[in-house]
């Protein structure tokens, strides 16, 4: 069995076992399935807001479809034990296939796995079952493709492949931005060096021009989605907003964290690694990891995009340096690669064995493939099986009110229209999809509340609570789902004409006295234009962002 196959094998176990419950930690992970599930029943890509009091009818492009259709797909076949089996395989098959280049290069299983080890403990806290788990693994086959272009073991002909690769990331999530930029940097420093009269790649006009001309061809490829240049607008307009107080995963890395230790420790080798290297040998592909560790500290959710990147490009660096003549002393790097066969000077490479190697690697495959098949067939057939079986995912232990959903849906009956809901924000998400008539008050959905309202809301959370009062009487909310002991719960414990219905232990449900027997006259304002919605025209005054998020 090829080594891949066993990191992959261990990597499903351990995520099952302890991603049962943190994996499903994001708000987001209910607000994609419940999308997904809309798109596989006909209805259509959303294109405007219909689930919030706030911004409903709003202009709203959902970006994420396709990874959104797997989610409901993996959903509708086996709960939330397939959504779970979906994300460990994911993230199993991403760092398996990182496992597999760095062992491509001779180094031995035992450094390889500790490399792993920093890799996801730099990654591990946004692993989350969301798209975005496609962005880290296809943003190192990027990587991957450069790296091998530069080294010679492809022709230039291959950042053709950039063009599907884009086509297709594009529909599963923004993070195709970041691939675009990484590959641009690249060729541009192919290009630069080339005009130097230096070692390139790109070793001619015709080169840089077809270089050129494939760049573009990838670029043009983030247009191939239902929402073209709409979609990748709304991508920009994300990244531009400050949202660091809000979104957890837009804050700066902490060096007080593990992940913040792990990024910087992973940075130290990195450059101590380079130190032992002539800069002669230096490559353009080696300043990607220094360009992903400065967006790792700028926000976190940047870490494992920046390990990923590491990664792959590390076990370029390491092969060249005198690490590789250390750790072949101690017997932990082989002479030559287990599947390929090149001398020191030489820029191209031959297989060796190429097909015994083929026939490991399909049975590698088959092996892989059988557990995920396998627990997939245990829980569609609704057997108890510890990791693998039914009822093995635990929502409750990531703080979600499971309890109080079937209540959710008992007050959206009984008033007989949507439910009007005030509740904070990582609550959005749960309510959409299990109580889909229910109209929320905020998700973390950023780019459709914006800025301005955003920061308010956080105020509020934070330390004025009592800006409730304005909104009651702008929304006429029905009932209210808040944290239970946080300034929210506080302040409407104490509020006249909110009265305490149930609650589960994480999460408490208010009913308004005052709600309306009729649906409310929508309070927002008349109908936006085509082009979008700009938030700060419903809610102008922009606040200090407050110091504590949900």
């Amino acid at each position: 069995m090829p080594a891949w196959c066993g990191i992959f094998l261990a990597l499903l176990l351990i995520l099952l076992a302890v991603g049962r419950g943190s994996l499903f930690r994001d708000p987001g992970v209910f607000w994609h399935t419940a999308f997904g599930q809309q798109i596989l029943r006909g209805e259509g890509i959303p294109r405007v807001d219909a689930h919030s009091i706030t911004f409903n009818g709003v202009r709203w492009l959902d970006l994420q479809w396709l990874g959104e259709c797997a989610m409901a797909l993996a959903y509708n076949c086996g709960g939330w034990d397939s959504v779970l089996l979906l994300g460990a395989a994911v993230l199993a098959a991403t760092y398996a296939w990182l496992g597999q280049r760095l062992l491509a290069t001779g180094m031995h299983v035992i450094p390889c796995c500790v490399l792993l080890g920093l890799v996801l403990t730099a990654s591990s806290h946004h692993f989350h079952v969301r798209p975005h788990l496609v962005s880290i693994w296809l943003l190192g086959m990027t990587v991957a493709t450069l790296v091998d272009i530069e080294r010679g073991k492809r022709s230039i002909w291959s950042l053709a492949w950039l063009t599907p690769l884009f086509a297709l990331w594009s529909n599963i999530h923004g993070g195709v931005l970041g691939g675009l930029a990484t590959a641009g940097i690249t060729v541009t420093g192919w290009s630069f060096l080339s005009l130097l009269g230096q070692e390139s790649p790109l070793k001619t006009v015709r080169g840089r021009v077809l270089a050129s001309a494939l760049m573009a061809s990838a670029a043009l490829a983030l247009l191939a989605t239902p929402h073209g240049w709409g979609g990748m607008h709304t991508c920009l307009r994300l990244m531009s907003m400050p949202l660091p107080e809000v979104i957890q995963e837009h804050r700066s890395l902490s060096l007080f964290r593990v992940e913040g230790i792990a990024v910087v420790l992973l940075g130290f080798a990195y450059i101590a690694t380079l130190r032992t290297v002539g800069t002669r040998q230096w490559r353009v592909t080696w300043v990607l990891p220094f360009v992903w560790l400065a967006l790792a500290f700028l926000r976190v959710r940047h870490a494992p995009l920046f390990a990923i990147v590491w990664g792959v490009v590390m076990a370029d660096a390491i092969s060249r340096s005198r690490a590789k003549l250390w750790l072949a002393q101690h017997g932990l790097w082989a002479e030559e690669s287990t599947t390929l066969s090149r001398t020191a000077d030489s820029k191209h490479t031959k297989p060796a064995h190429s097909e015994p190697n083929r026939i490991r690697a399909r049975y590698g495959v088959l092996v892989a493939f059988i557990p995920v098949v396998l627990a997939l067939a245990l829980q569609i057939g609704n057997m108890r099986v510890p990791l693998l079986g039914k009822n093995w995912a635990r929502l409750s232990a990531a703080g979600w009110p499971m309890a109080l959903a079937d209540d959710l849906v008992m007050l959206q009956t009984a008033k007989g229209r949507p439910l009007r809901l005030l509740n904070q924000l990582h609550y959005g998400g749960f309510v959409i999809l299990h109580s889909p008539k229910t109209q929320v008050f905020i998700d973390d959905r950023c780019e459709l509340y914006g800025f301005a309202f955003l920061s308010e809301y956080a105020l509020a959370e934070a330390s004025e609570p009592h800006r409730i009062r304005g909104w009651q009487v702008r929304h006429k909310f029905d009932a209210a789902l808040v944290t239970s002991g946080s300034a929210f719960d506080v302040f409407l414990s104490r509020e006249p004409g909110w009265k305490r219905l149930t609650a589960d232990g994480s999460a408490v449900l208010y009913l308004s006295e005052a709600s309306p027997t009729e649906p409310a006259e929508r309070s927002s304002s008349p109908q936006q234009p085509s082009g979008g919605f700009k938030a700060s025209e419903r809610y102008p005054i922009a606040v200090p962002l407050a110091q504590t998020a949900p």
